[in-house]
Order: structure tokens, then C-alpha cells, then sequence
């Protein structure tokens, strides 16, 4: 038993040799995996990257704030943009000063043509005459003048080309305009019959506006120059337009305005209208509009102007309208108030004229000249 003990042991001792041997070429590949991880401290580099992600937003909100800088840039100019809007009000009053005081430097804009273009249909006409200079009165008479033309330096064209009126009415008057429309010849006889004085109106736009101007003279008649001004026209335009009207149709007293009232659009364009109407000796006439500028500032200016009391025959009325119409004229005629009325040249108006003239009414009533009526009240 002993000996079988110690061989147990001596074959124990060398098998746990070998197992030993055995056990050592096993470890060292272990010995060599620890090693990798023994540098695994080094596993920090793999955090590092995270916290670089970490460090790279904390600019973001950097590029934020930038961005966000010029964002308030925008803001700092707004206030230079109210600047522009002050100046703009402070210009405006400037071209309105420089209208008012160009008034008096109309024959400029004449030689520019500037004004000319302004005034539209004027200057589209076919026959319209284009002048670089005001009409003046001189002592000579100009060349191709007509016979009945006076040209004085002493007597307005007013005067110069209106009826002669001896009478001395001594109750109401009143006057009475008939617009030239064409249906009737100046030398009709209806006209040449009526038992008291008319004053015509020829359209001085018209193509035989100096024709039939003419014609009326001849038969003893005084005429106005109708004409309107264009819509939106400046003081300037005014003076212009009633300069060439007053070349065009020279031996005429006054000038008509149309319906509209455009003399009187403005202030402005009415003290205008009676400073020309002055410069060129002729009356003018339109109709009423708001508070009737016009008819202040010729009182201001002393200037001879009138307004339409009522048109009679503009919608088409029979002769008995026309009649009553004339009628309830002459009633305000004798109230004092100064009384001008419109019509046609055609028949009917001119029948209801006459048969008005043999009522009672009309002896109350002395009907005159426009040019008695504006010379009467402008004294």
C-alpha cells in the first residue's frame, strides 16, 4: 500500500507538472487580452469626441446672437424713414407759392409752350393761332384789322366794341345773353326785330368764330367770347387761355364762361381770370358756383363781371316756359338785384322774347345791354 501511495503521489506531482506546463502556454494568450484593456483608461478618447460635439454647440448660440445683430440694424433706419416724409410736407406748400407767384409770368410760360399743352383742345384746334406775346393795345391799327376794331391805348375793348346806350332807364334793368349755336344768321330778321338790345356769345373755339363775331358787329350787335377753361388748369393756364381768345376774336367786350363755372375752380384761377380780363379791357361773365369767387374778387378789383341768374331755354323749354321764366327775372330785377339771363339764338327763344316784350311785365323792366349793365354796376 505504501509504495502504490508513493507512486499515486510521484504521478500526481508529474501530472500537475505537466498541467502547469500546459496551463502556461494557455496564459499567455491571456496575458496578452488583459493588455488591451489595460490601456482601456484610455477609453476617455471615446467620451472626448462626445464632449467636443458639446463644446462645438456652445458657439451656435454665438452665431445666433450675430445673426441676431443685424436684425436690429433694420430697426435704426426706421426713424431715417420719417425724415423723407417731413420734407415731402415741406415741399409741398413751395409749389404752391411758386404757382401763386408765376401768376404774374404767363408771358413765359406762352414762349415755352408749356402752357399750351395744358390747355388741351385750345391748341388742338385746327385754326388755332399760337402767339409768344400778350395782346396789347397800341395807337396803329393792326395790319388786316377789321373796320369796326378800335385800337386805342384810352379805351378798353369794352367800351371800344359794346352798343351805344343813351338811355337813362330809370326803374329795374336787366340784361340778356343769346349763345350763337348756328341755327340762326346774324342778319336774320328775327334778331334785327326785337324791340330792345341782346348781347351774343360765339364759342371762340369755333372754326368762323371771327366770322361770325364779325358778322354781328356789323349789324350793331356786341358779342362775348365763350370759352372754358380745361379742367384742373392752373392760374397760369387761365391767363394764357384768355390772352389767345382775346387775339383770336379781338372786337368782342368780355368773356363767357361755360356751364361749369370753370373760372371759378379756385380762388387762384378767378382773381387770375378778372386780373387778364382787366389787362386786356374786357368784362367777364359766368355762373354761380359755391361762394362765387369770381364776383369777389371783381368787387375787390372794381372790375366789370356778372353772374347768370338762370339759363332759359338750356333744357329744351317752349316758348311759354321761356316767358314765365323772363317773368320771375324781371320780378328780381325790380327787388334790386342784378339780373343777367342765357339763352339760344334760335326761334323759339327768340319768339318768346318778342311776345314777352308786348306783356305788362316788360314795361317794369328795361331790358339793356350787357355792356350798360357791367360798366353801371362796376362804378
Amino acid at each position: 500500500m505504501d509504495l502504490g501511495v508513493l507512486r499515486g503521489v510521484l504521478f500526481g506531482a508529474v501530472a500537475g507538472f505537466a498541467i502547469l506546463v500546459g496551463a502556461n502556454e494557455f496564459l499567455v494568450p491571456v496575458k496578452m487580452t488583459p493588455v488591451a484593456p489595460v490601456q482601456a483608461p484610455s477609453t476617455p478618447e471615446p467620451t472626448t469626441p462626445p464632449v467636443m460635439p458639446e463644446s462645438e454647440p456652445t458657439p451656435a448660440p454665438v452665431k445666433e446672437a450675430e445673426t441676431e445683430a443685424p436684425m436690429l440694424e433694420p430697426e435704426a433706419p426706421a426713424p431715417l424713414e420719417e425724415a423723407p416724409l417731413v420734407e415731402l410736407d415741406v415741399i409741398e406748400p413751395e409749389v404752391e407759392e411758386r404757382i401763386i407767384e408765376g401768376t404774374p409770368s404767363a408771358p413765359t410760360d406762352v414762349e415755352t409752350g408749356t402752357l399750351g399743352e395744358k390747355v388741351g383742345s385750345f391748341t388742338e384746334r385746327d385754326d388755332s393761332r399760337v402767339s409768344t406775346r400778350l395782346p396789347s393795345i397800341s395807337n396803329a391799327a393792326p395790319a388786316n384789322a377789321p373796320e369796326h376794331v378800335v385800337t386805342s391805348n384810352k379805351v378798353s375793348a369794352l367800351s371800344a366794341h359794346s352798343v351805344r346806350f343813351t338811355d337813362a332807364p330809370r326803374g329795374p334793368v336787366m340784361s340778356l345773353i343769346l349763345v350763337d349755336i348756328a341755327e340762326l344768321n346774324p342778319r336774320d330778321k328775327t334778331i334785327s326785330n326785337l324791340p330792345f338790345p341782346v348781347t351774343f356769345a360765339v364759342d371762340a373755339l369755333s372754326e368762323k368764330a371771327e366770322g361770325r363775331v364779325g358778322a354781328y358787329r356789323r349789324q350793331g350787335l356786341e358779342v362775348l367770347a365763350m370759352i372754358g377753361l380745361p379742367e384742373g388748369a392752373s392760374p397760369q393756364d387761365a391767363a394764357v387761355t384768355l390772352d389767345r381768345v382775346a387775339e383770336i376774336v379781338p372786337n368782342t367786350i368780355g368773356f363767357l364762361d361755360v356751364l361749369t363755372a370753370s373760372f371759378q375752380s379756385s380762388r387762384q384761377v378767378a382773381a387770375q381770370v378778372i386780373a387778364t380780363a382787366q389787362s386786356t379791357g374786357r368784362a367777364v361773365v359766368t355762373f354761380p358756383h359755391g361762394l362765387n369767387s369770381l364776383e369777389q374778387e371783381a368787387t375787390r378789383a372794381n372790375a366789370p363781371a356778372a353772374l347768370v341768374l338762370r339759363d332759359i331755354d338750356g333744357e329744351g323749354q317752349d316758348v311759354a316756359t321761356i316767358k314765365r321764366f323772363i317773368e320771375n327775372a324781371a320780378l328780381q330785377a325790380g327787388s334790386g338785384k342784378t339780373v343777367v339771363l342765357l339763352g339760344r339764338s334760335k326761334p323759339e327763344t327768340i319768339q318768346a322774347l318778342a311776345e314777352w316784350s308786348l306783356g305788362n311785365r316788360a314795361a317794369s323792366v328795361t331790358i339793356v345791354p350787357l355792356s350798360y349793365l357791367l360798366t353801371r354796376n362796376a362804378k
